[in-house]
């Protein structure tokens, strides 16, 4: 029976140096799968087409594949709906975004 989940690990619970993180999931964990959220103390939707570029690089050489980008899009309380309790206290992961800046980070990201 084949299973359509790949197992990863989120970079940046690794470490802030991309290419180290890729290198121990790759070669120490032997996973073929990668999730992206953040590197280089940034987070994933700030990064400029040349750090896109040698993120690339990067996971081509260590022959991993993305399963998901775990950005900050729609991570906010909206108005009008309930308050969560982690709010204020999550961490941002480098990203901090409220609900008025939604549509703009979404084109960004696309």
């Amino acid at each position: 029976m084949r299973c359509s989940f790949h197992l990863s690990v989120i970079n940046d619970e690794i470490t802030q140096d991309f290419e180290r993180a890729c290198q121990i999931v790759s070669r120490d964990f032997g996973l073929n799968w990668i999730e992206l959220r953040g590197m280089w103390n940034k987070n994933i939707t700030d990064l400029d087409a040349k750090e896109i570029a040698e993120a690339r690089r990067i996971l081509e050489k260590y022959r991993l594949r993305v399963t998901d980008i775990a950005s900050p899009l729609f991570k906010t309380d909206w108005p009008g709906a309930p308050h969560s309790k982690g709010s204020t206290h999550r961490d941002q992961f480098h990203a901090d975004f409220d609900f008025k800046q939604q549509e703009k980070l979404l084109e960004h990201c696309i």
